[in-house]
């Protein structure tokens, strides 16, 4: 397998290539033919079918998506498996890691609710990410006894709910009341 080379790792939204080259001994270079991918997206213990057994190319592409699963304990793995003209099959693999990083909510006032991808949050709160995933973050107006926090604005200046692309760096999001 040329492609990608051992220790490739990846972000939300980037395409990954994939590529190789067999020979055997009887029939010498292996043409697209020989060839059959597949691709599985390990997530915790499971694992999910993400491009379907493929014949008839030594390579291709397929997107990393930047929506949908969220969690940071996730990976790619690529199949290979050749036939030769006789019918005996090698198989090999490669695995594609995700690029982390931390990211944080927090408020101005300290100690506000925010809610990350709807779900409810006491500020600050820090959670891991997959580098170009999207997540949704929202402040709402609220009241806690005699105080009515009215939200004024991010940080980055997006509105009251809105996504964010995680970025390849460790970044923190203010929402300010």
């Amino acid at each position: 397998m040329t492609l990608p080379v051992a220790g490739t790792s990846y972000g939300g939204g980037q395409t990954i290539a994939y590529a190789a080259i067999a020979t055997d001994v009887e029939d010498g270079p292996l043409d697209g033919s020989a060839f059959t991918w597949q691709v599985d997206f390990h997530h915790d213990a499971h694992i999910h079918p993400f491009l379907p057994p493929t014949s008839g190319e030594q390579g291709g592409t397929f997107v990393i998506p930047s929506t949908g699963h969220t969690a940071t304990d996730v990976w790619y793995r690529i199949h290979l498996t050749v036939r030769d003209s006789n019918g005996a099959t090698d198989s090999i693999y490669r695995d594609v890691v995700p690029r982390v990083v931390a990211l944080t909510v927090t408020t101005l006032p300290p100690g506000r609710p925010l809610l990350v991808d709807s779900q409810p949050v006491m500020a600050p709160h820090s959670f891991t990410s997959v580098e170009g995933v999207v997540h949704n973050i929202e402040a709402q107006n609220h009241s806690a006894g005699a105080v009515t926090y009215t939200f004024t604005g991010w940080s980055d200046g997006g509105e009251a709910r809105h996504g964010i692309v995680t970025p390849a760096v460790d970044a923190t999001y203010t929402a300010s009341f």
